[in-house]
């Protein structure tokens, strides 16, 4: 378990079993690497990370805590906590602090950015988070998940024109780079909200 490789192949092999249905067994997997390195950072990040897609929020939040006691400096565990609680409209004070400590370490990361945007969503905060999000895809500009949400904020905004273009954006990607999803139903997301918009919204 020594060092970042290690921790990386337990990662590996974890992201594996949960790609193949038994996550389960990936949460067993990374729990009990933990538990015989419990001062090793990126495996605390890896099960954070894993328990948060499975739903498991405060286990979550509670690994990303535990990684920052260890290096106070975890730009990634910063955002990630901030994120989470912005996604479920929590704390978003807490969420903007998190998500702004992280970007001082790392102001040209997008998806840092992006989380910023999304702190300003759920707030309803829409001009301020069509400008935050149009940066975060200037920094990355075939990012599904933050064309998604740029075209959430334009929506929010009273934009529909543009957020029909930010989606349609996000599809083609996911068309040309399935790989690029994280939620495996991002495109049926996507092609929720495009059908939802009225026809002259969409340009027909």
């Amino acid at each position: 378990l020594a060092g970042e490789g290690g921790a990386m192949a337990y990662d590996a092999l974890a992201t594996l079993l949960e790609r193949q249905g038994r996550a389960p067994d990936a949460l067993a997997l990374l729990r009990d690497a933990v538990a015989k390195a419990p001062r090793n950072q990126d495996l605390q990040y890896a099960l954070g990370t894993l328990l948060e897609r499975q739903g498991d929020v405060a286990g979550a939040l509670a690994r990303m805590r535990a990684v920052l006691a260890l290096k106070p400096d975890h730009s990634a565990a910063m955002n990630f906590m901030g994120y989470v609680l912005a996604q479920r409209g929590r704390d978003l004070d807490e969420a903007e602090r998190l998500v702004r400590r992280a970007l001082a370490l790392r102001p040209d990361s997008a998806a840092y950015v992006d989380s910023l945007g999304w702190v300003h969503f759920q707030r309803g905060e829409a001009r301020r988070a069509v400008e935050v999000l149009e940066r975060a895809v200037d920094l990355s500009p075939d990012d599904p998940a933050i064309l998604e949400h740029l075209g959430d904020a334009y929506l929010k905004a009273g934009r529909a024109p543009e957020a029909t273009r930010a989606w349609k954006r996000a599809l083609e990607v996911l068309t040309l780079e399935p790989e690029a999803a994280e939620p495996a139903d991002q495109r049926t997301s996507l092609e929720r909200k495009l059908k939802a918009l009225p026809s002259t919204a969409q340009g027909r």
